[in-house]
């Protein structure tokens, strides 16, 4: 079973991390990230404390809107039932289709015009990468930064709805990342100060397709 093969897999792990100095896996990961475990925890204490109340408000409005759907109580409610087993996104609840705004439109055009207006023209890095649906191809999207001298490429299965827009913006925000590096530094330096930098501007940039004109996230 998975299961099985799991635990197994984090036995082994926490005894190779605790056999080189580190408390367990979780500790050795964030450490050799340069990211302190007592600092971390304290930031998402604080960040729980401050929108506990709200957090709570919210999740009962939608958990009664999909008990409600499925015909349900509250308390049957699962993972499965939130159409995102990690909850990093809200449930579909209020009638609302982002869809209806990308019918008919071309969302490479789109990030495009968008990047050119903020002077971070990406161009060269659509003309380099791979955009489009074809047999065989990886489902999903990534970026790859080539040769830390500006040539970062994206691979995407762009479709013309809400989600590929989300994904092509954030894709553009990883590369344009590192297509703007400043070229005066040492090649070994050309890459994100830390994970977290990419990664917070990547999803700053995906998230705006449900942004309405003139709302700032």
């Amino acid at each position: 079973m998975v299961e099985a093969d799991i635990r197994q897999l984090t036995k082994l792990r926490n005894q190779a991390a605790r056999s080189i100095g580190f408390a367990d896996f979780y500790e050795m990961q964030l450490r050799l990230s340069e990211i302190e475990p007592d600092e971390l925890e304290a930031l998402f204490a604080e960040l729980d404390s401050l929108t506990h109340d709200a957090y709570v408000a919210l999740k009962a409005e939608m958990d009664s809107a999909l008990a409600e759907r499925l015909g349900i109580s509250v308390a049957e409610l699962r993972p499965w039932h939130y159409q995102n087993r990690f909850f990093q996104e809200a449930p579909s609840i209020y009638g609302v289709n982002l869809n209806s705004f990308y019918e008919g439109k071309d969302p490479v055009a789109i990030a495009k015009k968008y990047f050119m207006g903020i002077g971070m023209p990406v161009d060269t890095i659509l003309a380099h990468s791979d955009l489009y649906e074809k047999p065989g191809k990886y489902q999903h999207a990534y970026s790859t930064d080539i040769d830390r001298q500006g040539d970062a490429r994206i691979v995407c299965s762009v479709r013309p709805n809400y989600y590929w827009m989300g994904t092509l913006l954030h894709e553009l925000g990883h590369a344009t990342y590192s297509r703007y590096y400043d070229s005066k530094l040492p090649w070994l330096l050309r890459q994100e100060a830390h994970s977290f930098t990419t990664e917070a501007v990547a999803e700053f940039f995906g998230a705006l397709p449900a942004n309405r004109p003139g709302w700032s996230r």
